[in-house]
């Protein structure tokens, strides 16, 4: 339940790289997080651990599946652009320390 409203709002929010641009509203989709941080080799990362890219910066040539040292030059490291997601999703009435307490509780 959820995972369903963080994406419903992350999909309302927009790509954050284009916010970070001062385009908003463009239409993302969901990027799961990626490296040990996250999850493990070859295993997709935790729903919470999601940031919303349009598919140019997702998959385009200068996205982030493309060219991920290039993308986290021009817009901050994964963890830099989750916490920037997570505030615009706090700002929506979602907190995602709340919605899983199991992350919060192995981070404390």
């Amino acid at each position: 339940m959820a995972t369903n409203k963080r994406f419903d709002i992350i999909s309302d929010i927009g790509c954050v790289a284009c916010i970070k641009l001062g385009f908003y509203g463009t239409p993302p989709q969901i990027h799961h997080l990626k490296g040990s941080d996250y999850c493990g080799y070859g295993q997709k990362a935790d729903d919470e651990d999601t940031i919303g890219l349009c598919i140019h910066h997702h998959l385009g040539p200068e996205g982030y599946h493309s060219d991920p040292k290039g993308f986290t030059e021009r817009f901050g490291t994964q963890t830099e652009l989750l916490e920037h997601q997570n505030k615009l999703l706090k700002m929506r009435g979602y907190d995602a320390d709340k919605s899983n307490p199991e992350k919060r509780q192995s981070t404390t």
